[in-house]
């Protein structure tokens, strides 16, 4: 959970391998689009995948039940409607959850990586 402002609280969750690996393959469907659109659609496309509730309220299907290669279908077709509701938020919002979510993405990291410095030396 993040509280990004008074009234306004999040809870994002760690995109899967596979998960990723589906959105990524979106992206060359976006060939003849502008390197910033694939750069601003790619990271909505995660923020839609990670992003579970807003003010305790669901934004969609769970999409951690879809992990199988057969699964791909399902996962695109309700992330779509997750990636609607995200696009039809105002983007001065869209903007500041996805960089809640690299932050998010960036602790995680660090929590599982624990003392780089002292694990590996200076």
């Amino acid at each position: 959970d993040i509280q990004v402002r008074n009234n306004f609280l999040i809870t994002l969750r760690t995109i899967t391998t596979q998960q990723s690996l589906w959105i990524e393959q979106e992206l060359a469907s976006l060939s003849e689009e502008s390197m910033q659109y694939g750069r601003h659609y790619f990271s909505l496309r995660q923020l839609s995948c990670s992003l579970q509730y807003v003010n305790g309220k669901s934004i969609g299907t769970n999409l951690h039940q879809f992990k199988k290669s057969s699964d791909k279908k399902d996962f695109l077709k309700h992330l779509q409607s997750r990636f609607e509701f995200v696009t039809n938020l105002p983007q001065e919002i869209t903007d500041d959850l996805i960089v809640q979510f690299v932050w998010f993405s960036g602790r995680v990291r660090k929590c599982l990586a624990g003392d780089i410095g002292k694990k590996l030396g200076n």
